[in-house]
Formats: C-alpha cells, sequence, structure tokens
C-alpha cells in the first residue's frame, strides 16, 4: 500500500535531494467554553487526581497545568483557563479527532476555537551531504554538545530545519514550526540546495 502524502503537499512529493517525508507531530490548541481545570477534576476524579502528572504548580503563574497522557491520542496539558494544549502525532486530523475525543473525555464542554500552530516534518536526504561546508555557512548553526545542525531559512520566521548527520546513511531532518504549506515549500528548497558530497 502507498503511504499517504502530506496533507501539506497538493501533489505528490517528489525531490531529487530528499528521499521522503512525513508528519510527525502536531502541536493543537484548544478552548473550551467551560471546562475549568477544578471542574474536569471533580468529572474525572471526585477527588484529587493522581493519575496525571503536574507541570508548572506555581499558583502565581499562567502556566500552570496538568499534564494528560492519553497514549495514541498524544499529551494533553490543561490550564487553568479554558485553554488545553495537544501535542501527539500525526495529522491535522488525528489532532481534531484527539481533541474531540479529550472533550468527551471530560465531561463534553463545548469547544470554542481549534487551531494548530506548529506542525513538525521530518525527512531523509538522497545522498550524503558536505558537513564540513555546511558547517562553514552563514546561515548554520551547530555546537559540539548537540548532534544537529540548523539551518537558518530566509524568509521563515520560527521555522529552522535540523540537519542529523551518519557516516552510515545520508542525514536525516526534522523541520519544526510549520504553519503554512508556503512554510514547507521555502524550507524543503534550502535543504534541497545544501551543497552534496562529492566523491
Amino acid at each position: 500500500m502507498t503511504k499517504p502524502q502530506l496533507l501539506f503537499l497538493k501533489h505528490e512529493f517528489k525531490s531529487d535531494a530528499i528521499q521522503y517525508l512525513k508528519q510527525e507531530n502536531v502541536v493543537a490548541h484548544i478552548t473550551f467554553a467551560d471546562a475549568h481545570t477544578s471542574r474536569v477534576d471533580r468529572i474525572l476524579y471526585g477527588r484529587p487526581p493522581k493519575a496525571i502528572r503536574k507541570g508548572n504548580t506555581d499558583p502565581n503563574s499562567p502556566f500552570q497545568h496538568k499534564r494528560h497522557d492519553c497514549a495514541k491520542h498524544g499529551k494533553f496539558l490543561q490550564f487553568e483557563s479554558s485553554n488545553s494544549i495537544r501535542a501527539g502525532k500525526r495529522t491535522h486530523s488525528d489532532a481534531v479527532h484527539s481533541a474531540y475525543l479529550f472533550k468527551r473525555y471530560i465531561g463534553n464542554p463545548k469547544i470554542s476555537a481549534i487551531a494548530s500552530p506548529n506542525l513538525v516534518v521530518s525527512g531523509m536526504f538522497k545522498h550524503q551531504l558536505d558537513i564540513d561546508a555546511i558547517k562553514c555557512m552563514e546561515n548554520s548553526n551547530y555546537s559540539d554538545k548537540f548532534p544537529g545542525i540548523s539551518i537558518e531559512v530566509e524568509g521563515l520566521d520560527k521555522v529552522t530545519p535540523e540537519i542529523y548527520p551518519s557516516k552510515v546513511r545520508p542525514p536525516k531532518f526534522i523541520i519544526p514550526g510549520l504553519k503554512t504549506p508556503h512554510d514547507l515549500k521555502v524550507a524543503i528548497k534550502a535543504l534541497e540546495n545544501l551543497p552534496k558530497l562529492t566523491e
């Protein structure tokens, strides 16, 4: 069976430099009309919950939240406001489906809004790259403490591809922070133009 193509791509993906692309993670922001955490705790547990992890526990912090691990449906961060954040695999439709399952799980409050501000894509090159040449590029950043090389792409805001070199196979990469098909197109073009290793 042929793997489904990225929803972000209008046509089948083809590239002389990149072997494949796949969606890895979709972040969704969900606003419930009525889902304050104390109400949710009563619905789920009837007593102070033990089965969920607490994130930021500072009572004065706007980032105070509880984290629900929902297996294949991702992780939900539930804030003191009516807002929740979902992070998990794999597509935008998965994110919306998971949000509605979580909605039912917490007592079926109405959803006021869902937005997806961040998509992470991964892939692999077809050929070995000239890593030394890439490290000398003005728009690359790397550290001996971190295995990847980040590439700043002109015209993209908060979208920074990261390359992970390997001696036994062509490098893999991730592209975090994608918001639009244009972001993906520009990032892929930048990766395709990276110098290849010549034999």
